[in-house]
């Protein structure tokens, strides 16, 4: 997903929303939440996705629908990703040295894979990566892709030769061609909950196709949208290796990974200035996440079930 999922748009007008989002740049009120990503091989959260939020002063927490279009529009996707990278590889590197070996991926901007100065900002941050940089995949959206094949293609090879894995996202929604596909260097694709959707009226034919192609192609195959158990199964018995969705968590702060996924912060430096304590607000997020449905980050449990109850 792009930043995350849809969300209804600010009723802010454009040009209030882009002048409020310059100061919100230069006022640090972005933030990044997590959301994890569950091996269905072994059932071990194996990594997240960082995911903007912007903590507005009067209006609370924006979610990234409410304010990315219009940030890309006027040109501030550059700033952003200079902001969101930086950032998502600093928790990275946190987790490793909490012995954490799970992998972080990074949504990047259309405009980011022609952007000279991003490409080479990509390449600066991972030449100083103090840790395996594979653990580092950089999701590029199926739409930015196609839009421009040629640099599409340079860039992803650019990054992959640097050691960090690429991401193709939102795989299959109207843009596919199969042909582009042998052509990107890629590492995995990412399944639209759009499949999951159609497996209801194809008996499952698309979604196995979709994932038979992947793995054809030597790349892992992850799930998106799983919101409920059968969706969980569902793509567990399509092939899919990875999911992410409601089902398991909604993206949530930083620190929430810790507490939540491992039982308590144990990050090296938990207390130091820039790894504050959880807000309210933050906590907010998190009264959706069941604990039943948590999985450890060191652990391998078994794969949560819902309560009787359901």
């Amino acid at each position: 997903m792009v930043y995350g999922m849809p969300e209804a748009s600010s009723d802010l007008s454009e040009t209030d929303l882009v002048d409020d989002l310059e100061r919100a740049i230069q006022a640090g009120e972005l933030r990044l939440y997590y959301q994890p990503q569950v091996s269905l091989v072994d059932n071990r959260t194996v990594g997240v996705e960082a995911l903007i939020r912007w903590e507005h002063p009067q209006r609370g927490l924006l979610l990234p629908g409410q304010f990315m279009p219009s940030a890309e529009v006027a040109g501030l996707g550059r700033r952003i990703t200079k902001f969101v990278l930086p950032q998502a590889i600093a928790a990275l590197v946190r987790w490793a040295h909490a012995g954490w070996g799970i992998s972080v991926s990074v949504n990047l901007a259309p405009q980011d894979l022609t952007d000279s100065h991003i490409v080479d900002l990509v390449s600066q941050q991972v030449v100083r990566l103090p840790v395996p940089r594979h653990r580092l995949i950089l999701e590029i959206t199926e739409h930015s892709a196609i839009s421009d094949i040629k640099h599409a293609s340079d860039t992803l090879a650019t990054w992959r030769r640097a050691g960090v894995r690429t991401s193709l996202d939102d795989f299959g929604t109207g843009y596919s061609s199969l042909s582009y596909l042998a052509v990107l260097a890629l590492d995995e694709i990412k399944l639209d909950r759009a499949f999951l959707v159609a497996n209801r009226d194809t008996d499952g034919y698309l979604l196995r196709s979709a994932v038979e192609i992947g793995h054809h192609l030597g790349l892992r195959v992850v799930g998106e949208g799983a919101e409920t158990l059968a969706d969980v199964e569902t793509l567990r018995s399509a092939g899919v290796e990875v999911i992410q969705g409601f089902w398991f968590s909604r993206a949530v702060p930083r620190r929430q990974i810790a507490s939540s996924y491992v039982g308590g912060c144990t990050e090296p430096g938990c207390t130091e200035p820039g790894w504050p304590e959880v807000t309210a607000r933050e906590n907010d997020g998190l009264r959706s996440v069941r604990p039943e449905r948590r999985l450890s980050l060191q652990a391998a449990p078994v794969l949560p079930r819902p309560p009787s109850s359901q």
